[in-house]
């Protein structure tokens, strides 16, 4: 009873719980009938929702609810998502409805739907965007998770309508496929679809899809596609590639295809055609291209997809076509190989499109079969087409000839092409453009093909024809627009002239031109003939000028001649050129006179209807050299044969001469023409110029000659000519007009380096030039003028001038056909007379004055003359070498420049100035002496003569001088401007001093007599040598020898001397030595030059030794030799303190010693003195720069045992250091030992400071000791403090 109460209330409990789930059921189902109609007011929240609790930012325009059957439904419209903008894929969903599943949505708490239906789905997949991940993981977004879920969730069946997915390719091309109705069911993994398809722009027809795919995202797509075309006519898409004169045009295609996924890329295409057609009419007329059957098979390659087809079987209306098979790569470049193509096949298919580019070939009805082809197709439009055929032929069309059975290859792309045709045993059809058509046993052409904006164009440079008559080579150009223009230039080589006519165009030759062709040339043999062609084919032969027709024809071995009254060209190679009316003949080689012609003459008629001229035109690089001869031959040869016999030119000279000839020139004939001097050298034969780089144009005209602006150099510097000439009564004048910019340095250089460095700059000169061509002979004056500004003169005075500074030039060359005479000065005080004979590079005479006064023309060779008041000689110096360098040269041989072999330099100078040195009433002249010369100075201070022997370089120069006074002149102290760095100065020249050998036997140098001096020096390269260097006065003698090298100064030698004394006061020497023989060997060097002494720089060895004499004081305290051991002011200092001993003199029997020097200070150590009341001991130093000296001297005085002494020491120290100083006994036994003595101070301002005395005891003798005495023993130290310091 219990279990069954148990069992009842359980039940109820049960059934009150479903009771009340059904009732809440119900409420909510009410609530939900009663809320959806409301269902658009929450759209905000629902998409907060969704953004919260998915983060989608999803933007719904609206949203409509109701209850259908058992659950409700929603309608969505206008869904985005934000971010489209900037995803891969963009999506949008016009509209979506759906019924709900209540039930299957309460127990999976998410919204389920049995079937629902989505129209307006548009989606834009950027392809590049999408699948850029380098990593190759999955990428995830709203749109794509969300098209992932609708068609590869585990659930879902809906349909989608009028929709579209559009696919933006890498290149940014888009292709875009419309889903028409598709129905969807995803179901165990599998996700299949079905439905129509469609593609925009085609309206008939069907395109029926089935697909089978599985995978959960896009990158795992794998699957089938199915895709059947049914009657499908693209019409309308073809016809923006239709000829419009193509009407009514319909087609139909049909095929299957396969596309094959795997891993969201497509893998694998297949289609196969079925019966397919275009149809259309032209003119009236039905024609169709049928596709019976084919397919292809489409697969990825190497980041490309290949295309491989199956024969293609192809019918033209009734005519069926072998098999097309192609194969292509499409990616980023598509390239298509193709097999079997019937050219008229592409002709017809070709037709269709509206290419204008391929009607020009359209027309010509191309045939034959293309063995092999090969298309490349990139991106913008570029393509390449390379193919093979056999069998090709066309139709004959504007001009140009049909050909039959030709093989032809090619390569052609969008803009140019390449085409090669042969053939074999075949004839042209030429229509009426030649006589009769053309057989040919080899035809040969390479076509180059150009595509501009509107049209092509074909040229080809290798054209070759030959048949039993001719062989012909050619190049052409045709240009394919609405008006075909034909280039065309070809050879014709043919052994019977007879032929000719077969081959020339009907419509270009008139019977007048013909004709003369054959009589034109009296004898010759023809070797070839040209064609040349240019202009529209419909102007043919372009008598409106719209066009050229020419024909050449090359005769060799000819004769000819312009006129009766010029010479014959003999074994001429000339070339006749016919162009309509026009005659041309062209020499291409040919003896006219002594000139080869080459290509030079040029012989036309510009009318032959109306010939009232000839014209004969020479333009000939001739020689110079030639052109007298030349001329002289012709009728003109008055006057510019009788030119060209004076100015003589060398090299090439661009010769341009025209000849008329006809009945209305005086005398037949007029001639003209111009002469081109490029850089070429022009001898004037008289005054004998040689001038270079001749830049100008010679005019000419008749007798009338002109030269303008010309530019030449003369000896390397620039001139300007302006040259005019014609005929004037019984005489021909030209008359020349020169601007020369003459260099100072080119003249010295040519003057054999004669004022080389004195004069530099640039000045401008005019020269007016007249020559005279008379009965009687020829002449010629020029007239020179300049202000010389520009040029810088530093000759010594009063030949120095600036460059701004003006000095008139004036000078006259005159002349005739033997010798030229030239006067000249310069500021009236130089003067120059010469004369030049015609056809030597060197003057006769030549006379220079340096003067006042003009002294003429001199009798032979070249002299010198200088008078003037005064001057510095060595600024003479360099120009008297370079004149002696001048004239080196033998005068039996001939000297490299201008200048004759010298005959005098004479010189009379009131006053002369040398290095400061003055000589008076100087005198000098300078003259060859056999092969030298020889230079003799006279002068009230001076009598030498000067031995140079320029034939023996290699020898001395020898100076021997009978007396020389130095004076020199009064000393000018001058402002000297202080600056951081002085200019070093250029001793180089002390390397290249000559050999000089000096003898003087009675010199004086101001008020010191040197008696006999000489010297031997020689500069040898690197180094000055001075061997020998001698001052012989009798009692002394000085020795030298030492070299310069480096800028170091090296000497070394000795100084003898009976009184070395009596020699330093003979040179107002002042020193403290008297009456002592010297020995004095030194070897010293400093940097500078051997006459600068320089004492920062001395360095050395100094070493002396005198004999007996003896030291005394002096009264000006600063000796300049000796005082450099301040022995004067030790002689007062002593002779103060021990005046007994010291009063009359320090006499000694030898001083030696030895210096030594090092930056100019001197160094000894070793000085010492052996004197009679004392010796003496030198050590320290003496700073020669500053005279600052620092000695330790050393007196130790003499004394004996006797008791005299002593006593007179004990009793006066004074005394006893006098009666010890005389004393020479106790030489051997010193009793005071030393007294040292420190020297400081100036050489002329010494301070002598005693140091300290020493001494030892000594046993004093029995006689002694009876004088009066404190002690019977004395030390020398007891004395010291009576000495007087």
């Amino acid at each position: 009873m219990k279990a069954k109460a148990v069992c009842f209330f359980c039940f109820r409990k049960l059934w009150q719980t479903c009771a009340i789930i059904l009732v809440l059921l119900a409420v909510i189902v009410s609530i939900l009938k009663y809320t959806l109609p409301y269902a658009n007011d929450y759209k905000g929240d629902i998409e907060t929702y969704l953004h919260d609790k998915f983060a989608i930012s999803l933007s719904i325009g609206a949203i409509s609810a109701s209850w259908q059957g058992a659950g409700p439904a929603l309608v969505l419209e206008d869904l985005s998502f934000k971010d489209n903008e900037t995803a891969p894929i963009s999506l949008t969903i016009a509209k979506t409805s759906l019924e709900l599943n209540l039930w299957e949505s309460i127990k999976t708490f998410q919204l389920k739907s049995n079937y629902f239906v989505i129209n307006g789905f548009h989606t834009s997949v950027n392809i590049q965007n999408l699948f850029n991940n380098t990593n190759n993981e999955e990428v995830s977004f709203e749109q794509k998770e969300l098209i992932e879920e609708l068609f590869l969730g585990d659930t879902g069946h809906f349909a989608i309508e009028n929709s579209s997915i559009n696919f933006i390719l890498e290149d940014g091309r888009e292709r875009k496929l419309l889903l028409e109705n598709i129905v969807w069911q995803n179901q165990d993994e599998q996700h299949l679809g079905s439905g129509s398809l469609a593609l925009p722009g085609i309206s008939v027809g069907s395109f029926d899809a089935r697909i089978a795919l599985s995978g959960k995202t896009i990158e795992q797509i794998a699957g089938d596609i199915y895709v059947q075309a049914n009657n499908v006519d693209v019409s309308n898409w073809l016809a923006q590639y239709i000829n419009t004169e193509k009407q009514q045009l319909h087609t139909d295609i049909n095929l299957k295809s396969w596309l094959a996924l795997k891993n969201g890329f497509i893998s694998d295409v297949k289609m196969q055609w079925m019966p397919s057609f275009v149809r259309w009419q032209h003119n009236a007329q039905t024609k169709q291209v049928s596709l019976s059957e084919g397919g292809f098979h489409l697969f990825p390659e190497q980041k490309s997809w290949h295309l491989k087809s199956t024969g293609l079987a192809f019918s033209n209306n009734d005519k069926t076509w072998p098999s097309l098979e192609f194969e292509a790569k499409l990616g980023k470049q598509n390239k298509v190989w193709l097999q079997q193509v019937d050219l008229t096949l592409l002709s017809n298919l070709a037709s269709l499109t509206n290419f204008d580019a391929l009607q020009p070939f359209l027309n010509r009805q191309p045939s034959g079969f293309i063995d092999q082809a090969y298309l490349e197709l990139n991106p913008k439009e570029q393509w390449q087409l390379w193919f093979s055929a056999n069998n090709i032929g066309w139709q004959e069309v504007a001009g140009i000839p049909a050909a039959q059975a030709l093989r032809v290859s090619g390569l052609v792309n969008q803009s140019r092409g390449r085409i090669d045709l042969f053939g074999e045993n075949g004839t042209l059809i030429t229509g009426e453009s030649f006589s009769k058509n053309i057989d040919y046993n080899q035809l040969n052409v390479e076509l180059d093909l150009a595509k501009t904006e509107q049209y092509w164009s074909v040229s080809s440079d290798n054209i070759w024809f030959d048949n039993n008559e001719i062989t012909l080579a050619a190049e052409l150009n045709l240009t394919l627009n609405d008006e075909p223009r034909l280039d065309l230039y070809a050879e014709v080589f043919a052994e019977d002239a007879s032929i000719a006519g077969h081959y020339f165009p009907l419509k270009a030759m008139s019977p007048k031109l013909v004709s003369y062709l054959n009589g034109a040339i009296k004898g010759g043999d023809v070797s070839k003939a040209q064609v040349l062609f240019a202009g529209p084919l419909s102007g043919f032969p372009f008598t409106d000028g719209s066009g050229q027709f020419d024909v050449l024809a090359q005769i060799d071995n000819a004769t000819y001649e312009f006129d009766p009254n010029w010479p014959v060209v003999n074994n001429a190679n000339v070339q006749l050129h016919f162009a309509n009316e026009r005659m041309d003949i062209y020499s291409q080689q040919g003896q006219l006179v002594n000139l080869d012609l080459g290509k030079s003459v040029h012989v036309s008629i510009a009318d032959l209807m109306d010939a009232d001229e000839l014209v004969v035109q020479i333009d000939k690089k001739a020689p110079m050299e030639k052109l007298h001869d030349f001329f002289a031959a012709t009728p003109i040869a008055e006057p510019l044969a009788n030119i060209f016999e004076v100015i003589q030119g060398k090299g090439e000279a661009d010769a341009s001469v025209t000849l008329l000839i006809g009945s209305k020139f005086k005398g037949g004939a007029s001639v003209s023409g111009k002469v081109g001097l490029n850089n070429l050298p022009l001898y004037i034969a008289a005054p004998g110029i040689e001038l270079e780089k001749l830049n100008g144009e010679l005019s000419f005209e008749n007798d009338i000659i002109s030269l303008k602006n010309a530019t030449a150099t003369w000896l390397g510097m620039p001139l300007t000519i302006d040259y005019t000439s014609q005929n004037e009564a019984k005489s021909y004048q030209a008359n020349i007009n020169i601007k020369a910019l003459l260099d100072a340095k080119t003249l010295t250089d040519k003057a054999q380096g004669v004022l080389n460095g004195y004069l530099s700059g640039q000045s401008e000169v005019d020269i007016g030039l007249a020559l005279n061509f008379t009965e009687q002979g020829f002449n010629y004056r020029a007239q020179v003028s300049s202000a010389l500004l520009g040029l810088t003169s530093t000759l010594p005075a009063p030949y120095s001038k600036t460059s701004d500074q003006v000095w008139p030039l004036d000078g006259v060359v005159q002349g005739d056909d033997i010798s030229n005479l030239i006067t000249a000065n310069a500021n009236e005080q130089l003067y120059f007379n010469a004369i030049l004979e015609n056809g030597q590079p060197q003057f006769s005479n030549m006379h220079i004055v340096l003067g006042k006064q003009d002294l003429g023309l001199n009798q032979k060779d070249l002299s010198v003359n200088i008078n003037l008041e005064q001057t510095q000689l060595d600024k003479w110096i360099d120009l008297i070498d370079q004149i002696i360098k001048a004239a080196q040269s033998k005068p039996d041989q001939q000297a490299p420049g201008i200048m004759p072999p010298l005959n005098e330099v004479v010189a009379n100078i009131k006053r002369v100035n040398a290095s400061d040195i003055i000589f008076n009433d100087f005198e000098m002249r300078l003259a060859p002496m056999q092969n030298d010369l020889f230079l003799k100075l006279n002068a009230k201070e001076l009598r030498a003569g000067v031995f140079i022997p320029t034939s023996q370089p290699s020898q001395p120069i020898r100076i021997t001088s009978d007396y020389l006074r130095v004076n020199f002149a009064p000393h000018v102290e001058e402002d000297i401007e202080v600056t951081d760095i002085l200019p070093e100065q250029n001793l180089t020249w002390l390397n290249n001093v000559p050999a000089i050998e000096f003898e003087c036997a009675d010199c004086k140098v101001a008020s010191y007599q040197l008696d006999k001096v000489s010297a031997s020096l020689v500069g040898e390269g690197d180094r000055l040598s001075i061997s020998e260097l001698v001052v012989d006065k009798g009692d002394h003698i000085l020795r030298t020898q030492g070299q310069w090298q480096n800028g170091l100064t090296q000497l070394n030698g000795e100084l003898k001397s009976d009184d070395i004394g009596a020699l330093f006061n003979e040179f107002d020497i002042t020193t403290a030595i008297k009456d002592s023989k010297a020995d004095i060997n030194y070897n010293l060097a400093w940097q500078a030059a051997p006459y600068d002494f320089d004492v920062p720089s001395l360095s050395g060895e100094v070493k002396w030794d005198l004999g007996e004499g003896h030291i005394a004081e002096i009264s000006d305290g600063g000796a300049r030799v000796f005082s450099l051991l301040s022995l004067d002011s030790l002689v007062r200092k002593l002779k103060l303190d021990f005046r007994d001993v010291f009063s009359k003199g320090f006499f000694y029997n030898n001083l030696q010693g030895s210096m030594q020097l090092e930056k100019g200070i001197a160094y000894t150590k070793d000085t010492k003195m052996d004197g009679v009341p004392a010796d003496l001991a030198i050590k320290g130093y003496a700073n020669l720069n500053t005279l600052e000296i620092d000695y330790d001297l050393a007196v130790a005085p003499q004394v004996t045992s006797s008791i005299p002494v002593i006593v007179a020491w004990m009793v006066n120290p004074v005394t006893g250091l006098a009666a010890l100083a005389l004393d020479k006994v106790i030489h051997s036994a010193r009793v005071i030992s030393e007294i040292n003595f420190k020297v400081t101070g100036k050489m002329n301002d010494p301070v002598v400071q005693e140091l300290d005395r020493k001494s030892r005891e000594v046993t004093l003798p029995q006689a002694a000791q009876n004088q009066p005495q404190a002690s019977s023993t004395l030390k020398l130290k007891d004395a010291a403090p009576t000495a007087t310091q």
